[in-house]
């Protein structure tokens, strides 16, 4: 069957002058969905209205050249106070308003949780609709006008540009939003949405849903003033093949099973945050400029749950995948301390980056979770760079977490003087860490051993004999040299490919140990599996316990049960790390080569 046609000019609507052209609109409107459904055209020009009312069956498809304009007037935008063929029920209007006090001391929400109220005014409305779509082609634009109202959130804001309570099997679609006065696209309690092909440039949020479900953001271009896409409580979230560009955060997100893949993210903005603003810049809707205001993006990711909505399901499984960050400050926000508003309803469980390309960092990743809750982090394949002058700022700080796995790990230009700083114990799983080697660190604690008194029957390189290498090898070859001898085909038979880890305490390399896995004759005798050596400064504050329990465990995930360390029976020192590990003393061994007696300790792992 087809659908009907209605152009908003055979309604009286004309485009091009001051005057609103809402009513005319509406008309065209409702004529479709009394008629059943169908399409509601918008053609070239430009239509200055107020709030107008989707309704289900209906499309509002804007041709090219098509502009809807929202009136700068916020008292244009209370039409549906006055609809006859679907009006409001009183539970669903209130006449309460943003007030900042209401949110820090009581919590009250009702401004935001009602359909019908000052803050969820909207050039379009729609509540408790189905099969809904605004399709726009090249060149169209709903332009909010940055519409100022001294009632509005933060004594500026206006109405939303769409604005939808309780509808189903919604799309957006081809259309650019513009200077929304508050959030292009705000959602509650949608279900089944499509945004496909759709810009949003300056105002602020770019897509903000709250409590919605099976939600699909394509193709996306969002270059905001605020946060690029936001909300939570939502469950089965895909953004795909987005651009996004934010003043703020690019993703300001809580939901359960969401996946975030192929984006590109990246800073400093486009368009700059209107509260930035003075009081009369914003209401003489005047453009801000860099000078003076800042640009920068402040967050990849931050974590959101506030009251303004319920959460049903435990926030989890949230992924961030294949996709390119650049100048962002932070690259993880997540504070569950209790200090942040937005971030004290039910906590994040579960997040995860994997093949994540990101450039220009210039903060700590924040994962501070909840203690009933502890979140779960994990990162595979990430490479991540740091902003000239913040190279050596801490890599992440962590509290009340189950798991913090760093697998594939690449950390470019850093010289923190921490990976991870923690407030609390959990699992902490780091494999295949790459981190840029400052020579001139490892070339300083060679030259501290090699300057350092012998100890009789102790070679200086007793453990670590690679850095033996160091005097007859280039910097470039004795690298090249480490990485040969990770792989056994590199190697002689009776060779153990092996791993040389140097240990990194406030920035300073405060020793090594070198992990092997193969079991030939020679380490079954002496040698074992684990070398290890403190440079002469740092010995005696516990490191070498510390790094023999690390060791440990990248030899468990080998599948390697039983491991061999040996010492020569007068280091002290050194069996009681062993012991202090677990090693039980199977045997002594002396070895006719270097006439010296070797502890044979085996520790179970």
């Amino acid at each position: 069957m087809r659908k009907s046609v209605f152009n908003i000019m055979d309604f009286g609507a004309v485009p091009n002058v001051a005057e609103l052209q809402t009513d005319k609109i509406q008309a065209a409107i409702d004529k479709c969905f009394e008629s059943g459904g169908g399409k509601i055209i918008v053609p070239e020009g430009m239509f200055i209205c107020g709030g107008i009312r989707l309704r289900s069956n209906c499309t509002l498809y804007l041709k090219t050249g098509a502009i809807l304009k929202g009136s700068r007037n916020p008292d244009d935008y209370f039409g549906y106070l006055s609809d006859k063929v679907e009006p409001l029920s009183e539970n669903e209007i209130t006449d309460k308003v943003w007030r900042r006090t209401e949110l820090d001391e009581v919590k009250d929400y009702t401004f935001m949780s009602r359909p019908g109220s000052r803050w969820n005014n909207a050039l379009i409305k729609a509540v408790n609709a189905e099969n809904v779509a605004i399709i726009g082609e090249s060149g169209s634009i709903l332009d909010g006008s940055d519409c100022f109202d001294e009632k509005g959130e933060e004594n500026y804001r206006g109405p939303h540009c769409i604005n939808m309570f309780y509808c189903k099997n919604v799309t957006f679609k081809g259309y650019t939003v513009k200077d929304s006065a508050n959030w292009a696209h705000a959602l509650f309690y949608c279900d089944n949405i499509l945004a496909d092909s759709i810009n949003v440039l300056a105002g602020h949020d770019g897509i903000h849903m709250s409590v919605c479900e099976n939600v699909k953001i394509q193709n996306c271009g969002f270059y905001t003033g605020d946060d690029c896409v936001a909300g939570f409580a939502n469950v089965n979230v895909a953004v795909r093949n987005c651009e996004l560009n934010s003043a703020c955060s690019a993703m300001r997100f809580g939901g359960t099973n969401a996946i975030i893949e192929k984006c590109h993210i990246y800073g400093p903005c486009k368009y700059l945050f209107r509260g930035s603003l003075s009081d009369e810049e914003k209401r003489n809707g005047t453009k801000p400029n860099v000078d003076g205001h800042r640009n920068n993006m402040l967050s990849v990711f931050t974590y959101y749950s506030d009251f303004s909505m319920p959460i049903e399901h435990q926030p989890e499984n949230i992924i961030i995948s294949d996709c390119k960050l650049d100048y962002a400050d932070r690259f993880l926000h997540y504070n569950y301390s209790g200090n942040e508003m937005w971030q004290q309803n039910r906590p994040l469980k579960s997040i995860r980056f994997e093949n994540i390309t990101a450039t220009d960092i210039s903060m700590p990743l924040t994962a501070y979770g909840d203690k009933k809750t502890p979140i779960t982090l994990e990162m595979d394949n990430v490479s991540i760079s740091f902003r000239k002058g913040f190279e050596s700022i801490d890599f992440m700080h962590v509290c009340n977490y189950d798991l913090i796995m760093l697998k594939n790990l690449e950390l470019k230009n850093y010289k923190g003087n921490a990976l991870l700083k923690k407030w609390s114990d959990g699992n902490i799983i780091i494999d295949n860490l790459k981190c840029d080697l400052d020579k001139e660190k490892i070339i300083e604690m060679y030259d501290e051993y090699m300057k350092s008194e012998l100890i009789p029957g102790i070679d200086r390189f007793e453990g670590i004999r690679d850095f033996e290498k160091l005097e007859k090898l280039s910097f470039s070859e004795w690298l090249n040299d480490l990485e040969k001898n990770k792989y056994e085909e590199n190697l002689p038979a009776s060779y153990s490919p092996h791993i040389l880890y140097l240990a990194i305490d406030n920035n300073e390399i405060v020793g090594a140990i070198g992990i092997r896995w193969k079991q030939v004759a020679v380490l079954m005798n002496y040698g074992g599996l684990i070398g290890y050596s403190i440079r002469p400064t740092k010995r005696g504050k516990g490191y070498a316990s510390e790094m023999l329990k690390l060791a440990l465990d990248k030899l468990k995930r080998r599948n390697i049960e039983n491991v061999l360390i040996t010492c020569k029976d007068f280091n002290i020192a050194s069996k009681k790390v062993i012991e202090k590990n677990g090693g039980i003393l199977e045997n002594t061994y002396n070895n006719i080569d270097d006439g010296y007696t070797y502890l044979r300790y085996w520790i179970k792992i």
